[in-house]
């Protein structure tokens, strides 16, 4: 990672934190904490060693080979400023047999970590609705990729980082305010910055659904895309697909 990043990084968590603690001593603050299902696809290019090769895998594909998945959303704000993260984990494993004229070969497994995480930090500003509001942060978005590919006896690990600096808007607007009592609202997320070898875009539309004072569910569509040049790999698509999420305010 290099070394501006781990400094924002570490200033958007410390400021945050900092703040989230005076503000549980005033009672001046509200938390967020939403985990959530992301049915994830992917579709792009990926070109290695010269070779280019198309990718287009959905859901359900990737379904049947995960192994884990964690997705969880926080949001923490005290007064006017806004700490952000957003993580998603998932693990794959797939073997398989390799024949030839019917007779088995060999016998191939691969195994996958992927890690994303975005942390950032910023400020609430008011929208130009009545009862709107824009969360306006910077910060760091990082994703982490760690292979392991087995042929019979033999094998091979590989992994790729990729980090970036982001800039990210969350406005939110009340739907059918008299309608609904202000229970509804759009809440997505747009982001977008980049790196030494990235350049990578985020849209996140969401509306969000008060069930009660301390309870919302989540329903939207994520699509994460990512341009990168890497000195072995490089990959030019997203990942995208529905997400649905359940969670606790403060």
């Amino acid at each position: 990672m290099n070394k501006w990043i781990v400094g924002m990084l570490a200033v958007v968590f410390l400021l945050g934190m900092n703040g989230i603690s005076n503000a549980m001593e005033e009672k001046d603050w509200h938390l967020e904490v939403t985990p959530y299902l992301w049915m994830s696809g992917i579709k792009g290019t990926v070109k290695a060693g010269g070779q280019s090769e198309d990718v287009n895998v959905n859901f359900n594909d990737l379904l049947d080979k995960t192994d884990a998945a964690v997705d969880f959303l926080i949001v923490a704000d005290y007064k006017r400023m806004v700490l952000w993260t957003q993580y998603d984990y998932f693990s794959l494993s797939d073997d398989s047999t390799v024949k030839v004229n019917g007779q088995p070969l060999a016998d191939v497994s691969l195994n996958s970590r992927n890690h994303f995480l975005a942390v950032a930090g910023g400020w609430k500003f008011d929208g130009p609705f009545n009862g709107s509001k824009i969360d306006v942060l910077a910060g760091v978005r990082y994703f982490h990729m760690a292979n392991r590919l087995r042929i019979n006896s033999i094998g091979a690990d590989g992994s790729v980082n990729i980090t970036a600096g982001v800039v990210v808007l969350r406005p939110s607007t009340l739907l059918f305010a008299e309608k609904l009592h202000g229970r509804l609202r759009f809440n997505p997320t747009i982001s977008i910055g980049g790196g030494d070898q990235v350049w990578t875009y985020e849209l996140q539309p969401q509306l969000q659904v008060n069930i009660t004072e301390n309870v919302a569910a989540r329903l939207g569509y994520r699509r994460l895309y990512y341009n990168y040049n890497g000195d072995r790999v490089n990959f030019d698509g997203s990942f995208h697909g529905f997400m649905v999420g359940l969670g606790v305010m403060i």
